[in-house]
């Protein structure tokens, strides 16, 4: 979003007036709120042929939207503050360059006090958190939570130990003044944390196919749904999008030691960032990360150009079309997770 201040910056802007006569409309209303028009590839309409801001070359780093001065910062504010996660959509983040965290610590004040609305609303305003629909946590006990998906989450294993723990949280009930996950399980272990039957793996799957046949932005709801149904029984398909051949679509995919220790180290952001608490439930976000990371492990096959494992493209391109067109920088697929939830929900009853 763009505040009216910047607009107003922009539409002096030499730039802007460059950008009309090419033909751009650079700032569009979308639903209800003015954002920076994108090319047909997503990226945005100032980005110059070297991925660099057109902007800020004009108007320095202060005049930039706030969104973009934030980046690659993702804010969520809690009771104890606001929590900085990163965008993995960053070559820098994924290659670990750049300043770190703390060194932006100041920027980022500064950032939040001329603009408090940045940061994401990690819990409601008496400080609870929502984990499942309907049912409220204090903070104490989102905490406990949080520790328990720590330590339940594999990344060697990373769509089935996520799926157990949306599962498990399900199953959450109140011991005394707590409440406790059932049956949690070491990082490690190959077992799940609860029990998940065939049909909620067979859910993930149809849910993260049919995500997929949406981001290759077809029209057609029939043709979409065809395609969904393609990749949820294995069969390969040609992406228009990508002009390439997908491989068969599997949430059972092996990470090889690389791509192993990069989700390790991207779900930690996620976690220790506070992302599971921005926008939907905990369990819908969970389910949503747990799509993502069965689409990310499939976007790196499909971006591969030989068996030797993902190269550094491949893993910045699925990261990029993951973190802006399904979980990080949308919320346009929250309403789609907080139905999987309810789904995932209906298989818990009938156990």
């Amino acid at each position: 979003m763009v505040d009216e201040e910047t607009q107003d910056i922009i539409l002096g802007s030499r730039l802007y007036a460059q950008k009309v006569r090419a033909g751009f409309t650079p700032l569009i209303v979308s639903e209800e709120r003015v954002v920076l028009e994108r090319r047909e590839d997503k990226s945005c309409v100032f980005l110059n042929k070297e991925d660099r801001c057109e902007l800020h070359a004009e108007l320095g780093p202060t005049r930039k939207p706030l969104v973009c001065r934030t980046y690659p910062f993702l804010l969520t504010d809690t009771p104890q503050g606001v929590y900085a996660a990163l965008s993995f959509a960053c070559p820098a983040i994924l290659s670990n360059d750049g300043a770190s965290v703390e060194q932006e610590r100041e920027s980022l004040e500064t950032l939040l006090r001329q603009a408090p609305g940045q940061a994401a609303p990690g819990c409601d305003e008496d400080g609870r958190v929502e984990v499942l629909e309907g049912l409220f946590v204090t903070w104490t006990e989102y905490e406990d939570l949080e520790r328990s998906i720590l330590a339940a989450f594999d990344p060697e294993q990373p769509v089935d130990s996520l799926l157990s723990i949306a599962f498990a949280i399900t199953l959450w009930e109140r011991q005394g003044e707590r409440l406790v996950l059932p049956a949690q399980g070491s990082r490690r272990s190959s077992q799940p944390v609860a029990s998940v039957s065939s049909f909620a793996h067979e859910l993930t799957c149809m849910v993260s196919s049919n995500l997929i046949a949406m981001l290759e932005e077809i029209d057609s709801v029939e043709e979409r749904a065809r395609v969904g149904s393609r990749l949820w029984n294995q069969e390969v398909y040609f992406s228009q999008r990508f002009q390439r051949e997908f491989p068969t679509f599997s949430i059972r995919s092996s990470p090889s030691l690389t791509v192993t220790k990069l989700l390790e180290r991207y779900f930690h952001n996620l976690l220790f960032g506070k992302r599971l608490l921005a926008g939907g439930t905990v369990v819908s976000r969970l389910l949503g990360t747990t799509c993502g990371v069965a689409m990310l492990l499939f976007y790196l096959e499909a971006f591969s150009d030989d068996e030797s494992g993902p190269s550094q493209g491949a893993i910045d391109r699925s990261f990029t079309l993951i973190e802006t067109e399904l979980l990080s920088h949308t919320h346009s697929f929250d309403g789609f997770f907080l139905e999987f939830e309810r789904a995932l929900e209906g298989v818990r009853k009938s156990l």
